[in-house]
């Protein structure tokens, strides 16, 4: 969540399918579903859903009233967007959706070492000698928006999901808000990753899920005008 350039408009941006291409004419999953869920308030009682999901070679761009809606829901279309090429919807909002490099970068290398070290109850310091990046040549789907202030409340809220559609049904794949939460859970628990990824926010398990505007706010207000 940023301070956008424009005044009185705050930029929400969020990064999905991690087997995009750079040359990718669709970033984003076919049969996917990307959501940006913009709450008011901490219990998420009040605010919209954002959804992307790929029209043929363009993007839907969907609305939903409520922040924390069941899985699938994409809401009323309120605009088609081209893939890598900025556009503005009747009601303000600004969008750019396409594939980019992947911001990320991480020595996974040295993580699998490290975790043989630890393995063998030893400590080395030298597992993440070689400074190897592991996400040099990989690119994302991006979707970044501008939303204008008055759609937003004082206090803003923000956690992301993807869903895929199988059979007959919706099945959430991923929730985002706190970067990179996966690594600080139990070493190769499988189950309780999959647990906190298709659980909804703010559940007793996983309480801490959602990333607040107050970041953007306090920024926006020390930048001289």
């Amino acid at each position: 969540v940023f301070p956008a350039e424009r005044k009185g408009y705050t930029a929400f941006v969020v990064d999905f399918n991690p087997t995009a291409k750079l040359d990718d004419k669709s970033p984003l999953a076919s049969d996917g579903l990307y959501s940006i869920h913009i709450a008011r308030s901490a219990d998420l009682s009040q605010g919209m859903t954002l959804t992307f999901r790929m029209a043929g070679d363009k993007v839907r761009v969907g609305k939903v009233l409520g922040a924390n809606e069941g899985v699938g829901s994409a809401g009323e279309e309120i605009g088609l967007a081209a893939v890598g090429t900025a556009a503005t919807l009747p009601n303000g909002m600004r969008l750019w959706i396409g594939p980019i490099s992947d911001p990320f970068m991480g020595n996974c290398a040295g993580l699998v070492r490290q975790d043989a070290a630890v393995d063998a109850g030893k400590f080395d310091p030298t597992v993440y000698d070689g400074k190897r990046d592991f996400f040099i040549g990989k690119a994302v789907g991006s979707i970044v928006v501008e939303v204008p202030d008055a759609m937003l409340g004082k206090d803003v809220h923000v956690f992301a999901t993807s869903a895929r559609h199988l059979g007959d049904t919706w099945v959430q794949v991923n929730r985002m808000a706190n970067p990179l939460s996966p690594p600080l859970l139990p070493r190769g628990d499988i189950a309780l990753f999959l647990l906190m990824m298709r659980r909804p926010p703010r559940s007793t398990l996983f309480p801490y899920t959602t990333l607040s505007r107050s970041i953007a706010r306090r920024h926006d207000e020390a930048t001289p005008k």
